[in-house]
């Protein structure tokens, strides 16, 4: 059985959603505006905070947090976990 349109959007939206979460959980808080700011518009995540970079890379003086790098390498397992929960779908 090949994807359908649908299987596909529902693929997408759920990927979407989980990398959303987990980068907003990896996050940092001191006041939580960085953890905050993250949005998600359809299928694009956004943090317009001046400071993410710093944050997500590190700088001299703060190590890096890494919270979209440690995210992305976990898509893979993100899309596994769906095709197990809609075992119907079959790439």
């Amino acid at each position: 059985m090949a994807f359908t349109v649908p299987d596909i959007d529902g693929l997408i939206d759920y990927t979407v959603g989980e990398i959303h979460g987990r980068v907003t959980r990896r996050t940092p808080v001191r006041t939580g505006r960085a953890q905050a700011a993250w949005q998600r518009a359809d299928r694009t995540i956004t943090n317009d905070t001046p400071y993410i970079g710093y944050l997500e890379n590190g700088t001299s003086e703060i190590r890096p947090y890494a919270m979209v790098r440690t995210t992305l390498a976990e898509t893979s397992s993100i899309i596994a976990d769906y095709l197990s929960r809609n075992k119907g779908a079959k790439p």
